[in-house]
């Protein structure tokens, strides 16, 4: 049997960023690195919330 995450819990891990754009397109010259970490720890936040 394969092992998969069903589309359902990948909906609800799904994070949209408070950024705008993909952490992988972002630029750090024009991005103050403490947004990025606040936009990944909401995101942590979130997941973390999901999996309790």
């Amino acid at each position: 049997m394969a092992s998969y995450i069903s589309k359902e819990t990948l909906d609800i891990l799904s994070y949209k960023s408070t950024l705008g754009r993909s952490l992988k397109q972002i630029s750090l010259r024009n991005t103050p690195l403490e947004l990025i970490l606040e936009d990944i720890a909401r995101y942590r936040a979130s997941y973390i919330d999901v999996l309790v």
